[in-house]
């Protein structure tokens, strides 16, 4: 028993060792491609690079695997549009990035805390206020620039994570950036389905899932202790922009989409716990 858990010590600190060497890495990347890079969408562009290429490697370290899956007429990543997840942890991120570059979209809240909020800015995150009506058009603007600069924007439209019991209702007001560009919605049902070769439950979820109060230094060590976590991420197929379309019916939609798709596996009598810090 003692050798076993000093074997699992010695694997956890790797991956530590391993992952902190790899931010420290990226920081620097990050700041040389914003000191070196004048053209500002060429600076965006090889900043969203440079996090896919960090998020594959820290995912491989982190023993996360990725299932893609999507309908025949479905379209993958890449192409210019607003991408609509449900959102369970930081893991999202990382999961999300390393499929194709996108910018997210992040509260301002995020961008305060330390480490998670340096980090987000280094990613080129568009910091959001869900909370002020005064800030609203603001926010839509700043992801409509980025839509008409042809990048993809992902969106987390509950507002923020859940224990992965259900989806939480949407914050429709930012979907308003994807009508005004006229862009298309890229629906995605992301959900964690294995975590060390046993199924997610309510047992073992919270190993993944940040929400609540929980630290993130203490949650992210205990994430490092599992050998493996298995994600399914869904593409489903695009909503094209339609004359005259309403953002109510719009959101109703897309959450329908997602958390269908999301609770066909999962026990909807466990209850939904709400992040007070959202990505």
């Amino acid at each position: 028993m003692t050798l076993n858990k000093d074997f699992l010590r010695g694997r956890t600190l790797i991956k530590f060792f391993v992952l902190s060497g790899a931010i420290a890495l990226f920081m620097i990347h990050a700041l040389m491609i914003q000191i070196l890079t004048i053209n500002l969408v060429t600076r965006k562009r090889r900043t969203l690079r440079n996090i896919q290429r960090y998020s594959r490697f820290a995912l491989k370290v982190m023993g996360v695997k990725v299932r893609w899956e999507k309908l025949p007429n479905s379209k993958d990543l890449g192409s210019n549009g607003l991408v609509v997840s449900n959102h369970l942890s930081y893991l999202d991120l990382l999961v999300l990035a390393s499929k194709s570059p996108s910018i997210f979209v992040t509260s301002v809240d995020m961008g305060k805390v330390f480490f998670l909020g340096t980090m987000a800015a280094l990613a080129g995150g568009l910091f959001v206020e869900r909370r002020h009506r005064e800030r609203l058009k603001f926010d839509i603007h700043q992801i409509e620039e980025a839509l008409r600069l042809g990048f993809d924007v992902t969106l987390f439209p509950e507002g923020t994570s859940s224990n992965g019991a259900g989806v939480l209702p949407f914050k429709r007001s930012l979907l308003a950036a994807a009508i005004n560009t006229k862009v298309p919605i890229k629906p995605i049902t992301l959900k964690y389905l294995e975590i060390a070769a046993e199924p997610m439950s309510p047992e073992n979820r919270d190993i993944v899932c940040w929400y609540g109060k929980m630290p993130f230094a203490s949650h992210f060590y205990r994430l490092l202790t599992v050998d493996s976590v298995t994600v399914r991420v869904f593409l489903h197929p695009e909503v094209q922009y339609q004359e005259g379309v309403s953002i109510h019916p719009l959101a109703d939609k897309l959450h329908q989409l997602i958390s269908t798709e999301y609770l066909e596996s999962v026990d909807q009598t466990n209850e939904v716990s709400v992040n007070a810090m959202a990505f």
